[in-house]
């Protein structure tokens, strides 16, 4: 029987995962694909003895957000795996930070892990740009029925058998109101109906 995951062991997992996929840090069930189509032999070279394995992580976003990385994923991934030397990349433009990832894929240098808005994750599939993490999702039992309702038509193609990201948070919208304005205009209050247009 498999146990759930915490959220954060979850997001931990999700650099083991992600970073396992392209750096090679654990072996797949099966070869995984690189982007431009070159597969990554399972179990690719270990560090030489002594030697940390350097993964880059790519990000954008807060200032916030950044220190939740620097001073908790990362520690905690790096804590677990001590052979691991995290490079990390933050661009706090979210326009630029595109531009960035492919300007480095194309330069032969792409970054292992990267964080990815799941309204431009397409465009990267498209581009070839990152690897199918299904073996890993097979490997590590994840149940995908357990991640939001909707999400997996964006982040797999064919029919979910090909998986190119692990969910980390959702952006909510919502309204404050104050209920005396409603009141004094004799509106009802606003409910799960209601729209930004309303």
């Amino acid at each position: 029987m498999s146990r759930k995951l915490s959220r954060r062991e979850f997001l931990a997992g999700a650099g083991i995962v992600a970073a396992g996929a392209l750096a090679a840090c654990a072996a797949p069930a099966a070869p995984a694909q690189t982007g431009g189509g070159q597969e990554a032999a399972a179990g690719s070279e270990p560090a030489a003895s002594g030697e940390k394995k350097v993964i880059g992580l790519s990000v954008w976003g807060a200032v916030q957000e950044d220190v939740l990385y620097k001073e908790v994923y990362i520690p905690d991934y790096q804590e677990l795996h001590p052979d691991v030397q995290i490079e990390f990349l933050s661009i706090p433009d979210f326009a630029d930070y595109y531009d960035k990832l492919i300007q480095l894929h194309a330069a032969g240098t792409p970054v292992d892990v990267q964080r990815h808005n799941v309204q431009r994750l397409g465009q990267m599939i498209r581009q070839d740009m990152l690897v199918d993490l299904a073996p890993y999702y097979e490997r590590d039992a994840v149940d995908t029925e357990d991640l939001l309702t909707g999400i997996m038509p964006a982040i797999s193609r064919e029919e979910g058998t090909k998986i190119y990201a692990i969910p980390q948070d959702e952006n909510l919208h919502g309204i404050f109101y104050n209920v005396d304005l409603f009141d004094e205009a004799g509106l009802p209050y606003p409910d799960e109906n209601y729209t930004f247009d309303q």
